[in-house]
């Protein structure tokens, strides 16, 4: 293989063997134009040159249409990131200044973000249509609003987005179609759903007519779309829904689910993957129904609590009342036992209350009449007391100053302090002092010893204070308020002590006796030295004589004289010192009698509180020595309870003046079976008055000599004889 070259104008041929080449004589093919010499050399340079301006010209236009894609890409890019930023389109006076490929790509972008929104707009506006509406002027509205846009007034934009116009006008009717279908489907399936609920509710589900008209509902116009399964599922559900809200009975659906009813070929429970579904519900239902039941049962239990509690506390509940409101409230098991057990507990409660409220009523109304009949020392204090502050709070709640002063009276001629009143008297303040002293008096002048009951140590010395500036020097109630002491100088600790002593002589100068007559023993004395002593230290700003005098009145107000001794008080109230005095005398005129005493040992005998019980009294010789009981052959002390003896000696007195009555009786009936004279005259014939008058003596006196004499016993042999008789009743 070879090549040729000529210098003013190569042309590169192959050339080839001879028995290659079509014409074998030739050894090199050659260009004939250009053999022919230079008048071919223009013809090329033109050829060349044509060339050459319309590869220039072909190059000018690509550069143009470039230029114009890329500001066209350009133009949807801003477009698409300025919707990405939420920015409104940009107005066409700022357009007119970019290229006309710019525009177009912001426009292609922009009609292409219109149509998605109107696409979106356009299927929310035909939603809310009813299955069969007309969608054809939402339609026409809408696409006429946004052919408005600046994008679409460009016709090659408008022709170029045509098919997307299309499309998306098809996708909505489209989408209309299908959720126009799936509404009437769901709108009929609601309406079968509904039928169906209400059917299992009324129980009409639950026969074969009821399940066959159902079944035949599926072939009206009314429920077209819906097949044989969908109404089963839509019965399945509304069973479901009834069984686990507990608005059915759960057995009862469970029943009749496991079984077929009407037309239908197999039980709904068989159906697949629909049995477990049914056993959650029944086991939801069971537990719904049971919890309604519990809150129901509560409900109705409280709402009967207040009045069960109030029949209950006063026994008025029977066992059968009782049962009758279990089996309303549907008790059974364990809980009925509690209920009836609960409420016969209760019941029993309210009897013995009322039992108990009915028996303090009557020892109450006992205590009252044994008080008014005199017969207060018949009772104990514990007695009294509850009497006391029972009548007191009554009277204070019923506001009359009359009935309030009646109870005190009553309570503390008894010996007995109301303990509101002894409560109120010590909360003594500068407000209420004069009251409370007021009412202090009042006390006093039923009863000083048991007034004295009433105030503390310090309340008695402030009460003479204020008594002594009233009466002795002319103050005001209110001035001497003033003048009492504050308790500025109650923290001063002096000698009392020796104050008190050094007062004691003076004092008992002024006072030789006591208040009663009596001469104060050396044991009155001490109590009172000692008793004035607390009283002083309580208010030290008290003067010694008060504080002597109140502490004369306390100690006074804590003894009692037996047989000229002041003893103390012990369990003896007023009115029971002639029953202990009895006593002692009746022990005496024993010893006298046997000689077991000398005379002077006999005249001091008296009585004093036992030592080791307070309450009862013991019998002492003058040495303070016990008296041993004569009718006691073991020689034993004799003690006794001075209320007891107060009511026996009571009583002892009433026999004796029966028995007198019962003698004088019997005289008289005497009398009568020996008539005697009687005398009725002038005074001329006096002489014979005087006669008959002796003559009615002696036939008085023959009449009680006929009478035989029954000696009443002594009070202590008398006691015995009471205390068997009483026994013997019992």
């Amino acid at each position: 293989m070879s090549q040729r070259i000529r210098s003013h104008e190569i042309l590169r041929r192959i050339t080839v063997a001879s028995r290659a080449s079509a014409h074998p004589a030739l050894h090199v093919q050659a260009d004939l134009d250009s053999s022919r010499g230079y008048s071919a050399l223009g013809a090329a340079t033109v050829d060349v040159f044509s060339r050459l301006g319309a590869a220039a010209s072909r190059l000018q236009t690509d550069r143009a249409v470039r230029k114009d894609a890329e500001d066209q890409t350009q133009g949807q890019t801003d477009r698409t990131v300025e919707s990405l930023g939420g920015t409104a389109a940009q107005p066409a006076e700022t357009l007119a200044d970019k290229t006309a490929g710019y525009r177009r790509g912001y426009y292609l972008t922009e009609a292409a973000n219109r149509i998605h929104t109107t696409k979106l707009e356009l299927a929310k506006a035909t939603a809310g249509l009813r299955p069969g509406e007309d969608i054809a002027p939402i339609m026409q509205e809408r696409m006429a609003e946004m052919l408005k846009s600046p994008e679409f007034q460009d016709a090659a934009i408008l022709k170029e987005m045509q098919p997307a116009i299309q499309k998306m006008q098809e996708g909505v009717v489209e989408f209309r179609q299908k959720t126009e279908l799936a509404e009437i489907f769901d709108s009929q399936a609601e309406n079968l759903r509904q039928i169906a609920r209400d059917g299992v509710q009324d129980g009409s589900l639950l026969t074969a007519e009821g399940v066959n008209n159902f079944r035949a509902a599926l072939n009206t116009e009314a429920f077209a779309y819906l097949e044989d399964n969908d109404a089963d599922d839509i019965l399945s559900g509304a069973y479901i829904d009834l069984i686990e809200t507990g608005q059915i009975d759960p057995e009862n659906a469970k029943a009749a689910l496991q079984k077929p009813i009407g037309s239908a070929k197999a039980a709904l429970w068989d159906r697949t993957g629909w049995g477990e579904k049914f056993e959650t519900a029944v086991s939801a239902g069971s537990t719904v129904r049971a919890r309604k039941f519990e809150e129901a049962q509560a409900e109705m239990l409280s709402g009967m609590e207040y009045q069960l509690q109030g029949r209950a506390s006063k026994g008025q509940l029977a066992i059968g009342d009782i049962n009758a409101l279990a089996d309303k409230v549907g008790m059974h098991g364990k809980d009925r036992l509690s209920f009836v057990r609960r409420w016969i507990d209760q019941n029993d409660a309210g009897l013995k209350h009322m039992q108990s409220e009915a028996n303090r009523a009557k020892e109450h109304k006992q205590v009252i009449a044994a008080i008014n009949a005199g017969n207060a020392l018949s009772l104990t204090d514990s007695q009294l007391n509850k009497s006391a502050e029972k009548e007191w709070a009554a009277a204070v709640t019923g506001g009359d100053r009359k009935v309030q002063q009646a109870v005190i009276e009553r309570y503390t001629r008894a010996g007995i302090v109301v303990p509101q009143l002894k409560d109120m008297l010590g909360r003594t303040t500068s407000r209420n002092l004069t009251a409370n002293y007021n009412l202090y008096a009042e006390l006093v002048k039923i009863d000083p010893i048991a007034a004295d009951r009433y105030l503390s140590e310090s309340n008695a010395t402030l009460f003479a204070q204020h008594h002594d500036n009233v009466s002795k020097f002319g103050m005001t109630p209110e001035e001497s308020i003033q003048a009492l002491p504050t308790g500025a100088t109650k923290g001063r600790r002096v000698d009392v002590a020796l104050e008190i002593s050094q007062a004691t002589t003076q004092f008992y100068k002024d006072n030789p006796t006591l208040p009663n007559g009596s001469v104060r023993t050396r044991e009155v004395q001490m109590q009172i030295e000692q008793q004035a002593i607390r009283m002083a230290l309580a208010n030290p700003n008290a003067t010694s004589m008060d504080n002597l005098r109140m502490a004369e009145r306390r100690v006074l107000g804590g003894l009692i004289e037996v047989n000229g001794r002041m003893v103390p008080r012990g369990g003896a109230r007023p009115g029971t010192e002639t029953a202990i005095q009895t006593i002692a005398n009746v022990t005496a005129e024993r010893l006298a009698k046997k000689g077991a005493l000398s005379p002077d040992l006999i005249r001091g005998i008296y009585a004093a509180p036992y030592p080791h019980d307070p309450s009862q009294f013991v019998v002492l010789l003058p040495n303070g020595f016990p008296v041993t009981d004569p009718s006691s052959p073991r020689g034993d002390a004799l003690i006794f309870d001075p209320l007891e003896a107060a009511q026996l000696l009571r009583e002892f007195e009433i026999e004796r003046s029966d028995a007198a009555v019962r003698r004088n009786h019997e005289i008289k009936q005497q009398l009568r079976s020996s008539p005697m004279p009687v005398a009725y005259g002038t005074v001329e014939t006096l002489g014979v008055m005087d006669q008959m008058a002796d003559e009615q003596a002696a036939s008085i006196g023959k009449a009680s000599e006929a009478v035989p004499t029954k000696p009443f016993p002594e009070f202590l042999d008398w006691v015995k004889s009471f205390k068997l008789r009483q026994r013997d009743r019992q």
